[in-house]
């Protein structure tokens, strides 16, 4: 059987804030780590320590969905 993990929190922020926090390269490494890639619907993304993913689904500013 395959699982699909689902990861939720709140922020005591506005919505269009944290989707900014979340989908600006410059603003994601300051909590994160560094993003390269192909950052639209589809692409493939990386992060600064080698783990690698794609962008399945965007709603913003309420849905992202990765691999």
């Amino acid at each position: 059987m395959r699982r699909t993990p689902e990861v939720r929190r709140r922020y005591d922020a506005q919505i269009e804030d944290l989707w900014d926090a979340i989908t600006r390269p410059a603003r994601l490494r300051r909590w994160l780590q560094p993003v390269t890639g192909d950052l639209r619907l589809g692409g493939k993304f990386e992060l600064g320590s080698g783990e690698r993913g794609q962008i399945l689904g965007c709603e913003p500013p309420r849905m992202l969905k990765l691999s």
